[in-house]
């Protein structure tokens, strides 16, 4: 609106302007004299009340806009705060913060119901459900994986940035950023995940090796609201939290990674040697504190040597693979612990069990490892193992221990190979000369 000293006030004359107080609506007001407003003709008032309705108008609309300034300055700096502060509990995180963060933060950023985290397993090449509200496992149980062929793979690797979908019911798809014309269908197991809108957060790390150049897929996350209540003006901040949650899972993957190298074997992928012995000595501890059994089998593959010379080195490493895999097998999952000792010896740890009950369960391994041969190409290569069994007995060594189980698999080894020896049985001063390959 013009000042006062504008030509429309000084046409007016008698014009005065009367701003908004701080707690009071917008308004404005010209007065006029009374002497001035009855000579005044009846066309002039006219245009004068249309030039203040027009000036009122550009006040209203400059106050309007920047009312709106106003509010996206406040949503901004919101949005700023609570980068902020989800960038300083990211430094460093674990997996489960960075999870309880996409779970617990993000559906609230952008007006969500519900939110889902899938971390992808470059052994196994596989996307896996790693974190999710309830109303996403009605269906869709955690844990549950798919391989490169599902939709997943494709919302995760179409892009870096994220991005939106929605849910259309008449055909069963999901179509992204409003395109309708390739929709992509979506099974009734995923229904409760993409229902109505979602916000699609491709979780890739850009790789710097130029040998590398394909992006480096770490997982995804989805979240939604299957009424349609997702706060679509707020997807341009996806991308600084998208970045943020990529950049800081990124590190995690990457320690866990170096841990890893450190304590497993990356032929057989169980524990090395090194780390096995760290293993049995806190196993140690805790029986003799709490007066468990414990109990150690170690395995040795028969005539390992001719399935080299015979094979070669690449069948023989296949071979060391499947017999760790078919130890993990036969083994109770997060109690027994099975490691590679060196060369083609393996050790499992058994907690909470005395020798009668690990003499079982070195038999069930010794099946599996000699009841089916082991593949190799086109080869199926017969493979045998030999095993000495040994209970912890209080007051000895670690060095003491593992040596009981050692003679116990010479003996096994002299009576004939493919069998399983306690040392309670074994008698230490067998030469090993006597039982030497």
């Amino acid at each position: 609106m013009a000042d006062s000293g504008s030509d429309f006030f000084n046409e007016v004359g008698g014009g005065l302007k009367y701003p908004r107080a701080a707690d009071q609506e917008l308004s404005c007001a010209i007065i006029y004299p009374r002497i001035e407003l009855e000579a005044m003709e009846r066309e002039r008032l006219i245009s004068h009340t249309i030039s203040l309705q027009h000036a009122y108008a550009q006040l209203e609309s400059d106050n309007s806009y920047q009312a709106w300034e106003a509010r996206e300055f406040k949503n901004n700096l919101n949005h700023l705060s609570v980068i902020a502060r989800l960038a300083t509990h990211l430094n460093a995180a674990s997996i489960e913060t960075i999870s309880e963060i996409v779970l617990n933060e993000l559906p609230g950023i952008f007006n969500c119901s519900q939110a889902a985290m899938f971390l992808y397993d470059a052994d196994t090449e596989t996307l896996g459900l790693h974190a999710a509200t309830e109303s996403c496992q009605l269906r869709t149980p955690l844990n549950r994986q798919v391989n490169g062929d599902h939709l997943l793979f494709k919302l995760f690797l179409d892009r870096f940035d994220p991005y939106v979908a929605e849910y259309l019911p008449e055909t069963g798809s999901i179509a992204i950023d409003g395109k309708l014309e390739n929709p992509i269908p979506v099974s009734s197991e995923w229904l409760d995940l993409f229902a109505g809108w979602s916000i699609i957060f491709p979780l890739l790390m850009k790789q710097q090796d130029e040998h590398e150049p394909s992006p480096l897929l770490l997982g995804g996350i989805v979240i939604g609201d299957p009424k349609g209540g997702i706060d679509l003006n707020n997807v341009d901040f996806a991308s600084i939290f998208g970045n943020l949650i990529t950049s800081s899972l990124y590190n995690v993957l990457l320690i866990k990674q170096l841990r890893e190298m450190a304590i497993i074997d990356p032929l057989t992928k169980l524990f090395n040697r090194r780390h096995l012995i760290d293993l049995l000595n806190s196993a140690i501890t805790q029986a003799r504190r709490h007066r468990h059994d414990l109990s150690i089998a170690m395995l040795d593959i028969d005539h390992f040597k001719q399935c080299n010379d015979v094979y070669g080195h690449v069948c023989g490493d296949d071979v060391l693979r499947q017999v760790g895999e078919r130890i993990k097998l036969s083994i109770r999952n997060e109690v027994d612990i099975p490691a590679r000792y060196g060369g083609e010896e393996f050790v499992i740890i058994m907690p909470y069990t005395n020798v009668s009950r690990a003499m079982i369960v070195a038999e069930r391994i010794r099946g599996e490892i000699g009841n089916t041969s082991m593949i190799c190409g086109n080869l199926a290569i017969p493979i045998t193992c030999s095993m000495g069994v040994a209970e912890y007995d209080d007051g000895e060594s670690i060095e003491q221990f593992i040596d009981r189980s050692d003679m116990a698999l010479y003996k096994a080894k002299y009576m004939g190979r493919n069998r399983v020896v306690s040392a309670s049985n074994t008698r230490l001063n067998i030469h090993q000369e006597l039982i030497a390959e």
